[in-house]
């Protein structure tokens, strides 16, 4: 992980998407742009980052690709810890 990667992680964008999916348990992409008024192509960037170090999962469900939060992950659980401690979540 560099450092710019590690900046559009814990940018706004990137934290407002993983509060998201803490508080409900999985959305469509469309979903998302609509919820956290994003434009598409932004959503789509930061759900790509995101996905790349295992924090979201992405799976296809017919047309629609549907986003969970991967708990399991420690960089996720490290994320959300710190979260916490702030009182953002």
């Amino acid at each position: 992980m560099n450092e710019e990667e590690i900046t559009r992680l814990l940018s706004r964008k990137g934290l407002r998407i993983i509060k998201y999916l803490y508080n409900n348990n999985y959305a469509t992409l469309r979903k998302l742009e609509m919820e956290l008024k994003m434009n598409g192509l932004t959503a789509r960037e930061y759900i790509k980052l995101l996905n790349k170090y295992g924090i979201v999962k992405v799976s296809r469900v017919g047309r629609a690709y549907v986003i969970t939060l991967n708990r399991e992950n420690k960089t996720t659980k490290a994320v959300i810890e710190f979260l916490r401690q702030v009182g953002y979540l």
